[in-house]
């Protein structure tokens, strides 16, 4: 996760409005919701991560077919 940034730029012409790099990052929150993205992503813990993710959206969905 250290070594994503993110970059804004213009859509007309491409220029760069900012370039935000983890480390920049100040507050925790911050530092959290990026966190956060990669973990919903599935890129955090490699492997494990996505085969977790993908038994709780197959529980889901089995709870929500049995609904009916």
């Amino acid at each position: 996760m250290e070594n994503k940034s993110i970059l804004l730029l213009v859509a007309y012409s491409g220029a760069v409005l900012a370039d935000y790099h983890y480390e920049n990052y100040k507050l925790i929150d911050e530092k959290l919701m990026t966190w956060g993205i990669t973990l919903h992503k599935g890129l955090e813990y490699g492997l494990s991560n996505q085969i977790i993710g993908l038994i709780v959206c197959n529980g889901i969905a089995v709870l929500c077919l049995r609904s009916f």
